[in-house]
C-alpha cells in the first residue's frame, strides 16, 4: 500500500509512522480496533479562536440586540470589546458559565437548531471561508482509512468540561 493512502500527507517520518501503524493494526482483531481523535486543532481550526467561542460570541451579539443591558455584564462587556486581558483575568470558566446563561430554558433541539443555523452562515475570521469547510484533509483521509480497515472512529473533546465557578449552579 503506502503511496495510495493518505495522499495529502507530506512524505516524512510522521506519515511513515502512521502507515506503519495502519499496517501493523491488521493483526488486531477488528472488534478491538478503536481510534479516538480530539476535535479541536486535530479536525478543525482553533486559530484565531475556537468555533465554539465564535458561536457563543455570535449568540451574545444577537442577545444584546434584543436586551442591550446584557452588554454591561462584565463577562459580556469583555467579550464584546475583545478585551483579552479582562477575559484572561476573569478566566475561561467564568466566561463560559456566563455564556451558558444565554441559553437557559432552551431545550436540546432548539440549541442544536441555533448551532446549525450559525454554522450554515458563519465564516472563519481570517480565512474568510465558511467555518464548516475549515477541517483538515489529512485527518479526514486518516479517519477514512481507519474505517476502511475496520476501526471504530470516535471524536471527542475536552472543551467546556469545567464546573461552574464556586457558589454558582
Amino acid at each position: 500500500m503506502g503511496d495510495d493512502i493518505l495522499p495529502s500527507w507530506r512524505p516524512g517520518p510522521a506519515r511513515d509512522a502512521v502507515v506503519t501503524f495502519l499496517d501493523a493494526a491488521e493483526s488486531v482483531p477488528r472488534e478491538q480496533r478503536l481510534a479516538c481523535f480530539d476535535n479541536d486543532g486535530t479536525l478543525w481550526c482553533e486559530r484565531p479562536t475556537y468555533v465554539q467561542y465564535e458561536f457563543f460570541v455570535d449568540a451574545l451579539r444577537t442577545a444584546v440586540l434584543s436586551e442591550p443591558s446584557l452588554a454591561t455584564v462584565p463577562e459580556f462587556a469583555a467579550l464584546l470589546a475583545q478585551d483579552r486581558e479582562a477575559i484572561g483575568e476573569m478566566g475561561l470558566e467564568r466566561i463560559a458559565y456566563a455564556l451558558t446563561r444565554l441559553f437557559e430554558g432552551q431545550g436540546p433541539e432548539d440549541f442544536t437548531a441555533r448551532v446549525r443555523e450559525f454554522l450554515a452562515r458563519a465564516h472563519h475570521r481570517s480565512l474568510g471561508r465558511p467555518l464548516r469547510s475549515n477541517t483538515y484533509l489529512p485527518m479526514h483521509e486518516l479517519m477514512s482509512e481507519l474505517r476502511r480497515r475496520g476501526f471504530t472512529v470516535c471524536i471527542v473533546t475536552g472543551g467546556g468540561h469545567g464546573v461552574p465557578p464556586s457558589g454558582q449552579q
